[in-house]
């Protein structure tokens, strides 16, 4: 099987934001950009807070990504390339390309960034417990999942140019 395959996700990902963004875009220019209605004051405040601290990390775990692609060699399977074993407790590994290992983080915080921020996508979230606690913890989970991209992004630079 080749990674073209393998490398779904991170296209799916990408087809999230590419629908997303101009929609998001569109209702900005309309002034139609808005949380739901049964939303509190509170509520809307940590949703936009989380918006943009995915976005943020989208961001900067994007630019990590985009300089260690520039240093790194373009493989189909850029996990053998670092190293990482073929089979793990009897299983064969996937492959993974080197679009898909760095980009697939920030790709799935763009995407999550996008919907969360377009009001077909943010209407539709669902929340178990508190919906404020819930969206208060969203930037500390989009710092640190930019933390885990980053450092991902860096091992892997460190450990491909050795």
């Amino acid at each position: 099987m080749g990674t073209g395959l393998l490398d779904i996700p991170l296209w799916l990902m990408l087809a999230v934001i590419a629908v997303f963004v101009p929609r998001i875009v569109w209702f900005w220019r309309d002034g139609r950009l808005s949380q739901p209605v049964d939303w509190s004051p509170a509520e809307r405040f940590s949703g936009r807070l989380a918006v943009r601290a995915f976005a943020i990390a989208a961001l900067a775990s994007g630019l990590t990504a985009a300089y260690v692609a520039t240093r790194v060699p373009w493989v189909e399977n850029f996990s053998a390339l670092l190293g990482m074993p073929a089979a793990v407790h009897g299983r064969p590994t996937w492959p993974q390309s080197t679009a898909s290992y760095l980009f697939t983080v920030p790709a799935a915080l763009g995407a999550f960034a996008s919907w969360m921020a377009d009001p077909w996508g943010v209407e539709h979230m669902t929340f178990r417990g508190s919906r404020e606690a819930a969206l208060r913890v969203l930037p500390l989970i989009a710092s640190i999942a930019a933390g885990y991209s980053m450092w991902r992004c860096i091992s892997a630079l460190s450990a491909a140019v050795r």
